[in-house]
């Protein structure tokens, strides 16, 4: 295996398992534009580029792997 093999396979295996990642933002005020209210305290989860689920910060326990 060349250099160039040992540099790309990690990455090439890090991109593989990057769409299955999940964000979570907390703590955030989400902006609700289609009823024009601010709504605090919130924790959002983003997966696959898209918000999959948002709760009042509260009721919602980050894992501690994320």
């Amino acid at each position: 295996m060349t250099m160039k093999n040992l540099f790309l396979t990690p990455i090439l295996l890090f991109a593989t398992y990057y769409p299955f990642a999940q964000t979570w933002i907390t703590n955030v005020t989400v902006a609700d534009v289609e009823k024009q209210v601010l709504i605090p305290d919130q924790t959002v989860v983003i997966s696959n580029g898209l918000i999959a689920d948002m709760q009042p910060a509260k009721k919602m326990k980050v894992p501690e792997n994320a």
